[in-house]
């Protein structure tokens, strides 16, 4: 089966912040993707985008070292480089375990969070009930695939975005590592 990329050059902006173009790989197992977005005018736009399979390195890219989060739960940080894992990483989770983190912005020049998904395998429930990852105000659970990247704006005149991982008293799975 093959994999294609798909380039994602997106510029992001918030209501009273415009930052740098980003760019993001998108994997998927299809040729083509709609991806619906909403501009200025707040009104949807669907688009089609097509890519293509190409090799562009042999050799995996080094990435800068990272600071790297695991066994603390309520945490706060603000460094350009981050690794949060789910403590007992790379184990299963535990079950009954709450954990705040807290991501600060380092800079003011700076209106979002980009979070590349490495690993995410959380226990499935409707709403997220059960064992979830909250980022902002919005709860992850079930699987993502592996290096989906996702952009979180900061809040209009907020300086950070909180995490927090909870789990429930059964089942567990592989959890998460996550990039940002």
């Amino acid at each position: 089966m093959e994999t294609f990329y798909i380039i994602l050059s997106i510029l992001l902006v918030s209501k009273q912040c415009l930052c740098q173009e980003t760019t993001t790989l998108l994997p998927t197992l299809e040729p083509t993707v709609e991806v619906t977005s909403t501009g200025l005018d707040e009104k949807p736009k669907t688009s089609t985008i097509s890519g293509s399979v190409k090799t562009v390195s042999s050799t995996p890219l080094s990435s800068p070292s990272r600071t790297v989060a695991s066994l603390d739960c309520d945490k706060s940080w603000s460094s350009k480089d981050y690794e949060l894992v789910h403590p007992g990483f790379p184990e299963d989770y535990s079950n009954g375990m709450l954990c705040r983190y807290t991501i600060r912005k380092n800079s003011e020049s700076i209106c979002g969070l980009e979070i590349t998904f490495k690993k995410f395998d959380l226990e499935t429930s409707a709403g997220c009930e059960k064992d979830f990852l909250a980022i902002g105000d919005e709860r992850l659970c079930g699987s993502i695939p592996a290096d989906s990247v996702v952009q979180y704006p900061f809040d209009d005149g907020s300086n950070y975005i909180p995490l927090v991982f909870g789990t429930n008293d059964n089942g567990t799975k592989g959890g998460f590592q996550i990039l940002f």
